[in-house]
């Protein structure tokens, strides 16, 4: 399971250092759900940009 979850981070990194992530026009702002971890309370877009 600790193997996996290190992986998925890197592949996010990965990601990140690829993309450049931009905020969809039009969309409300994100409000926050507290739980152990924050988390968006519903769904949001981002545009992924080749950098």
């Amino acid at each position: 399971m600790q193997f996996a979850l290190t992986e998925m981070q890197l592949v996010t990194l990965e990601l990140l250092r690829l993309f450049e992530l931009e905020w969809v026009d039009g969309q409300p702002p994100v409000t926050m759900q507290p739980l152990v971890t924050l988390r968006p309370k519903g769904d949001f877009r981002v545009r992924l940009r080749l950098r």
